[in-house]
């Protein structure tokens, strides 16, 4: 479930999941379903889409909001934990459901990294001449904004309900400075 098509980072998301679930043929995905950045009508979805297909094993919900109204329809529809959820950010609702095993899994990004590297890439965008930024390169090829020279790598974290416990991260994941 996304929010909606054209937002780069949740459509590669989308892209990646699609990718990594050919490896596993007796998955069946369905068609993403696009509800905005609204839990409410991301809520509505679920529950439909639950009525519709009464196997629905597990949801990948590409962003914290979609997330949250994939949490709420499946505990409206009575089904909450019995249908996985896969999801982005952590507020602390997904992980207190996380911890309650509602939720399967939290991805959360590296938040503390990414304010750095926001204050680091602005420096850099203005100490360059305009005339050096490259549009081919930018974030935004249409706007000729500019971009860093070298692009910036972030880890993840995938916050799990069981096996080493909450907080389970890939290597080289920093929670605070």
């Amino acid at each position: 479930m996304n929010e909606q098509p054209g937002v780069s980072t949740t459509e590669q998301r989308i892209q990646g999941f699609l990718q990594e679930i050919k490896k596993y043929p007796n998955i069946k995905p369905l068609a993403t379903q696009y509800v905005g950045d609204n839990p409410t009508k991301a809520a509505q979805a679920i529950t439909a889409l639950y009525a519709a297909h009464q196997n629905l094993s597990g949801v990948f919900a590409t962003n914290v909001l979609v997330a949250q109204g994939v949490d709420t329809g499946l505990k409206t529809a009575g089904v909450a934990g019995k249908v996985k959820i896969v999801g982005y950010d952590a507020d602390p609702t997904q992980v207190a459901d996380l911890k309650s095993g509602i939720v399967e899994a939290l991805v959360a990004q590296e938040p503390y990294q990414e304010g750095v590297d926001g204050v680091q890439q602005a420096v850099n965008a203005t100490d360059r001449q305009a005339d050096q930024v490259d549009p081919h390169r930018s974030g935004r090829p249409d706007q000729g904004q500019p971009r860093p020279a070298e692009p910036v790598h972030l880890q993840e974290q995938l916050l799990t309900g069981r096996g080493a416990g909450v907080g389970t991260t890939r290597p080289g994941y920093q929670a605070s400075p």
